[in-house]
């Protein structure tokens, strides 16, 4: 394990703490990159970076935001899914809401893309949390997703 972190001042405590630290530290971020929409897919493209240094070492990467509490170690879990290359959670939390909601906003009906039969909803992905392998599908995903942040 290694906390991968894009503050210094974060870092060097890390490092205080004797913690494995990597250090992806960008200029070109601002401190809130949330109300930049430039900070945040540049933010995207810098998680993709980690992904694809990571995985072609043959390493499982999870990402992991700071504001995800985990209660219990999830590999165990996450290892267990043998068939699935990459792994994302969802800002979609409740399919019975989101299959009840047919209100039509301005980029189409409000339905999460999971959801059967749904043609018009919104991407699930949420770059919160997002699982890995070490596998060429999972290197396709994190490039792909890397290239289309930088472009």
């Amino acid at each position: 394990m290694a906390i991968a972190t894009v503050d210094q001042k974060l870092l060097c405590a890390l490092l205080r703490q004797r913690l494995p630290a990597l250090d992806f530290a960008s200029g070109d971020l601002s401190a809130d990159v949330r109300s930049d929409v430039s900070g945040f897919r540049q933010f995207g493209a810098l998680k993709g970076k980690l992904v694809l240094e990571i995985v072609s070492r043959g390493r499982n990467v999870l990402l992991s935001d700071v504001d995800v509490v985990w209660l219990s170690n999830p590999e165990p879990y996450l290892l267990s899914l043998t068939t699935a290359h990459v792994m994302s959670t969802t800002d979609c939390l409740s399919p019975s809401f989101e299959n009840n909601r047919h209100a039509q906003l301005a980029y189409g009906i409000a339905r999460c893309a999971y959801l059967p039969g749904n043609r018009d909803g919104h991407a699930a992905l949420n770059t919160g949390v997002l699982f890995f392998r070490p596998a060429a599908e999972a290197v396709a995903v994190a490039a792909a997703w890397r290239s289309r942040l930088l472009s």
